[in-house]
């Protein structure tokens, strides 16, 4: 029991390193898709669109962890809300863990004066987790003289799990027509068991979560080299969830039809922090946004524990009425 008991840990904490240090997990886009962590963003400006990021990553423990997200919303205007409905998938190759998110979130649109609308959701999940031990090699079956590795094995952990739970979050975006939002965020408000383990400490905590966008038009008036719709896009997103905090900050230039970025990450967990570093790049057309992340790590824990990846997202706008007013290309337009 206590060897089955020390495998279980062994192997939670590294997915727990793996999938964003803490028990969620986060896309590496959230200036462009900060409704990942608070649905209320599917009601900010009004719009209607489909989106999906993947992640290439490199190899750590000899395992990728692969990423998928997909996203899409409308605005019913008649009605003044907004929906919006994402699939998120995560598998951690060489390991037999796998897990797929599904939520909807209602989006009610309020305005507070004539120069701040506020979007206030709710969202209701689907979760499925499944750890497929068969997949890993266990010490019963490795053959110490031959070094064979044996297809049969007793231990108790090589049988597979599964389990499934419904999620329920809260969310609200407040913004102006011009050049600021700001929100916050609350998921796994039900705290659903996340653990094939009876254990109550095995529940999800409930992650918070606040982020703050700014932008700035740097040629308002047209008097320098840069494009006449050139702005820089400040955004920024702090998580807590239990003992474990993460900060994101992205910094990006557009200009125009092109836009350049940075980003820092940073992660703290208990007495272990991980810190990573990205470069991105997207290109704007009318009803059309596509953009590559590519993300390091910058700190000897991360060095050792993340690989480097490249994230690729598509963004389609789908409103008839927005795209053809798409040639300012400041977010709040």
């Amino acid at each position: 029991m206590r060897k089955r008991t020390f495998t279980i840990i062994a192997f939670l904490i590294i997915c727990g390193i793996q999938f964003s240090f803490g028990q969620d997990q986060i896309i590496d886009n959230l200036n462009k898709m900060p409704n990942f962590l608070n649905p209320s963003f599917y009601g900010f400006k009004n719009t209607t669109k489909i989106g999906v990021v993947n992640k290439f990553p490199g190899k750590t423990f000899d395992s990728k962890l692969e990423q998928r997200y997909l996203f899409a919303n409308t605005f019913f205007e008649y009605s003044n809300f907004s929906l919006g409905v994402d699939v998120y998938n995560s598998k951690l190759s060489n390991s037999g863990y796998s897990n797929t998110q599904a939520s909807v979130s209602y989006v009610y649109h309020m305005e507070m004066s004539n120069y701040w609308l506020v979007y206030a959701g709710l969202t209701a999940g689907f979760s499925t987790a499944s750890f497929n031990f068969n997949e890993m090699v266990f010490q019963d079956q490795i053959n110490l003289f031959t070094g064979q590795i044996n297809s049969v094995t007793i231990d108790p952990l090589a049988e597979s799990g599964k389990i499934s739970y419904l999620d329920m979050g809260a969310s609200f975006t407040m913004s102006n027509d011009e050049n600021l939002f700001f929100g916050l965020s609350l998921k796994h408000l039900n705290r659903p068991k996340n653990s094939v383990e009876e254990d109550e400490k095995y529940k999800l905590e409930t992650l918070v979560s606040a982020q703050l966008g700014y932008e700035i038009d740097i040629n308002r008036y047209n008097q320098n080299m840069l494009p006449r719709y050139s702005y820089l896009y400040l955004f920024g997103a702090a998580s807590k969830q239990a003992n474990k905090y993460r900060l994101d900050f992205y910094q990006e230039l557009n200009l125009s039809t092109f836009a350049i970025g940075i980003s820092q990450h940073f992660n703290y967990m208990d007495d272990f922090n991980v810190h990573e570093f990205g470069v991105n790049a997207a290109l704007h057309m009318e009803i059309f946004d596509f953009g590559l992340n590519y993300k390091m790590p910058f700190s000897k824990e991360a060095d050792y524990f993340v690989s480097n990846s490249i994230n690729a997202f598509f963004i389609f706008d789908l409103d008839p009425y927005r795209s053809g007013r798409r040639g300012d290309f400041s977010i709040f337009y």
